[in-house]
C-alpha cells in the first residue's frame, strides 16, 4: 500500500486528517448513519472513498457555520447536490444508496 491509499481508497487517518477531524469522529459520524459503513483492507482497516472526504468536509463546514446539531440538522445540501431543501441528515441519508 502506497502512503496510506490504496486504489483511490483513505485509511481513516487519512481522511479524518484531510476532512479536520479525528478518527473517532469519523466513526461517531459513521454510527449516526451520517457516513456509509466503509470499505474493509485484508487486515481490516476502514478505507474511504473521496466521496466520503467531502462528505465528512462537508459536515464538518455546515457543523462549525451553525450553532449546533439542531441547526445542521435544518441546513441543506448545495444547490448542485439537492433537489429540494430537506434537512442534512435525510439528505445525506439518502447519498448512503
Amino acid at each position: 500500500m502506497a502512503g496510506a491509499q490504496r486504489d483511490g481508497l483513505l485509511r481513516i487517518g487519512e481522511v479524518a486528517a484531510r476532512a479536520g477531524v479525528s478518527a473517532d469522529t469519523v466513526r461517531y459520524y459513521e454510527r449516526l448513519g451520517l457516513l456509509r459503513p466503509p470499505a474493509r483492507s485484508e487486515s481490516g482497516y476502514r478505507l474511504y472513498s473521496e466521496v466520503e472526504l467531502r462528505r465528512l468536509q462537508f459536515i464538518r463546514r455546515a457543523k462549525r457555520n451553525a450553532t449546533g446539531w439542531s441547526s445542521v440538522g435544518r441546513m441543506s445540501l448545495p444547490a448542485a447536490a439537492r433537489t429540494s431543501r430537506r434537512p442534512v441528515t435525510v439528505c445525506l441519508q439518502s447519498w448512503r444508496g
